[in-house]
């Protein structure tokens, strides 16, 4: 056996953090590798803290990991939840009242599966002692709890005493959305939510972010100027930064994107050749979409955060391509839902190429800055 058969498979089980016999076992076989060797490479295994579990086992945690709690920084990153509030308050409707619950609670759900991925960012769920099992954390069930008291309290007109069995129906988000809008729900569900949400580091940082920032209305450029003048480059790329270039390639091509009407570019870029005209601009963009941009998240990925994120204090291009699209659109409108945001800015979204972070405006909601006061 070549010794780099033993590391390779080393290395991969070891990211891994879990391995089974079978595995094992099939490795053993397809190099023809003898007992000893496979004593080698388990004792290898062991020394770098990786699971040697029952194949079962083995199994659900992988389909875990992949589907549910995917360890990666995306993981724990509750800015890039992908449910708006309606949807979120689905969830607190349908599962029952317990610790743990079936996964099979989630399978009448639309796209379930997203489901379980988002609450796991939001740490809502865990997974359950049992393969078929999902965990529902405190701050789920207090939600929840807040979500049925106001049901059961009959400020939703038409559904005291009816709403559990309307939310057994085929228009569960019909019902979410008419409780979202219903006149109460924003003094009396949505704190619950506010304050869970809050309660999420990666969340109390970026809170942070925006009213320590010097800007009366800060711009995403500000923020990620101020966190990179306080040090903070790594929470800046785990919080704010996408994996790939995001923009909308047709607005560049058929030259509607917000840059091409803006007399400001200069300022914005140090590669700007002093051209307005369209063509330059396209070229300038799609510079940035296709090289600059994608090997600046390229090298993040390997590593040279340190060296790399303070770039992004002297180029707005960059921060316009590099934040995820999600961070600027959903989590801003599920901030906004919640009362952390003041909802009087628009999301501009990238998809469409209104993106711009001068323009993207993020100023903490009143109610909430009279509380942290």
């Amino acid at each position: 056996m070549e010794l780099r058969v033993g590391d390779d498979f080393i290395s991969e089980y070891t990211q891994l953090g879990i391995v089974s016999p079978r595995q094992i076992k099939e490795l053993q076989v397809a190099y023809e590798l003898s007992h000893r060797q496979i004593e080698d490479i388990v004792s290898g295994l062991i020394a770098h803290g990786v699971c040697i579990l029952d194949d079962d086992k083995a199994e659900h945690l992988r389909a875990v990991q992949t589907n549910v709690f995917y360890q990666d920084r995306r993981r724990y990153n509750s800015l890039l939840n992908e449910l708006p509030l309606y949807r979120l308050i689905v969830i607190f409707l349908t599962l029952p009242d317990e610790e743990e619950v079936k996964v099979v609670s989630f399978h009448d759900l639309p796209n379930w599966r997203q489901y379980l991925r988002e609450l796991s960012r939001l740490q809502l769920v865990t997974a359950g002692e049992r393969k078929d099992e999902i965990r529902l954390s405190e701050g789920f069930r207090r939600v929840q709890r807040a979500t049925h008291a106001y049901l059961d309290s009959g400020y939703v007109l038409g559904l005291k005493h009816s709403w559990r069995q309307a939310v057994k129906g085929k228009n569960v988000v019909d019902l979410a959305t008419t409780i979202c809008q219903s006149p109460f729900c924003s003094a009396l569900v949505l704190p619950v939510i506010r304050d869970y949400y809050l309660s999420l580091p990666e969340v109390q940082k970026f809170v942070s972010w925006i009213a320590e920032c010097q800007v009366q209305a800060p711009s995403m450029y500000d923020i990620v100027k101020h966190a990179i003048n306080h040090d903070e480059l790594r929470e800046v790329w785990w919080l704010l930064l996408g994996d790939v270039p995001s923009s909308a390639p047709a607005t560049i091509e058929d030259g509607s994107d917000v840059c091409f009407k803006c007399l400001r570019i200069d300022e914005c870029t140090p590669y700007f050749a002093g051209r307005y005209d369209q063509g330059a601009i396209g070229d300038l963009l799609r510079k940035y979409r296709d090289k600059i941009a994608a090997e600046f998240l390229q090298e993040l990925a390997d590593g040279s955060i340190e060296d790399l994120v303070p770039r992004l204090a002297e180029d707005v291009m960059l921060v316009k391509f590099v934040v995820s699209h999600n961070v600027v659109r959903s989590a801003k409108a599920f901030l906004g839902d919640i009362s952390i945001l003041d909802k009087r800015y628009k999301i501009l979204r990238k998809d469409t190429g209104l993106y711009c972070p001068l323009e993207d405006i993020w100023l903490l909601d009143r109610q909430l800055i009279e509380h942290r006061e």
